[in-house]
């Protein structure tokens, strides 16, 4: 299993590296939405060359929904990534398939749409159309992820395991349309990371908020931590996601010790474990309260 951690600096290859991570996945300027460290070109094929140089992977990691306007920039970017031989094209949306088949580059396609891949059958039907792995949905017990991983498949299996996990987006600028509701000056809030938003009803959970040009996202109130769980899933998976969204560089970083070394867990959790919980892994999401075991 490999570790796949998302790069910001070109300082920190050599870093992430020494930590233990295999793969550098890098968001893009364009095509990539909820980050804080979007990439041009030129810093991502300068950092593929210096990753492959030390013998390391790197992924892209597009994960916006294509309208029918943005198939030409989504064409001229496959293009671009193609060129530079990218390792893994991680995509939310499967419009990007029939662009990469053209080029002859869906065998690099990591597709990973969140809340869609949840059953055995999936792995079967992606393995069929040639690409290279299928992220397991973040909303599926252990037990669910288990029965899917543990079959042998060509193709390869991967997970999102810690960090913010979305729970909510939407095409439209949420925080902008409030605060013109309400008259309210409009601040500077594009790309802001340090918002957030709270239900009249649940007066005491904050809901970390942003909002940038591709629309607005609604976190979980905790980050997710699978620090037992990556033990038991550690054969089955190829990819093993470390989110970095809304993290600081010195909590990402001992997270990713704390994966490479069990030995660190508790010390991990004596620093940060108020804001972590073990996400979906222990409770289904599909019962309602009254019939829930």
């Amino acid at each position: 299993m490999k570790l796949v951690a998302t790069l910001n600096l070109l300082s920190e290859i050599e870093t992430l590296i020494h930590l233990g991570v295999s793969v550098l996945l890098l968001d893009s300027d364009i095509l990539t939405t909820r980050t804080t460290h979007p990439q041009t070109k030129e810093f991502i094929e300068q950092a593929i060359n210096i990753v492959h140089t030390l013998g390391k992977e790197v992924y892209i990691n597009l994960n916006t929904m294509l309208h029918e306007s943005d198939i030409p920039v989504a064409k001229e970017y496959l293009l671009f990534l193609k060129r530079v031989k990218v390792d893994g094209i991680v995509i939310f949306d499967w419009t990007y398939y029939p662009l990469a088949k053209v080029l002859n580059i869906h065998p690099l396609i990591i597709y990973r749409p969140g809340t869609l891949t949840t059953n055995l059958y999936d792995p079967r039907f992606y393995e069929q159309l040639g690409i290279k792995g299928m992220t397991v949905a973040r909303e599926i017990t252990l037990e669910s992820i288990v029965a899917i991983t543990e079959i042998p498949q060509k193709i390869e299996l991967s997970m999102v395991g810690h960090g913010y996990m979305p729970m909510f987006y939407s095409k439209r600028p949420l925080i902008t349309s409030y605060l013109r509701e309400k008259n309210i000056d409009i601040i500077d809030h594009l790309g802001n990371p340090k918002l957030s938003i709270r239900e009249s009803n649940r007066q005491t959970i904050s809901y970390p908020i942003y909002e940038d040009a591709f629309g607005t996202h609604i976190m979980r109130e905790k980050k997710l931590e699978s620090f037992n769980e990556v033990l038991v899933l550690r054969p089955f998976l190829s990819d093993f996601f470390i989110e970095r969204f809304l993290i600081s560089d010195n909590e990402y970083y001992d997270a990713i010790r704390a994966y490479n070394d069990e030995r660190l867990i508790p010390n991990f959790r004596t620093h940060y474990q108020k804001e972590y919980d073990s996400g979906f892994f222990y409770k289904q999401t599909n019962l309602r309260n009254e019939v829930k075991l």
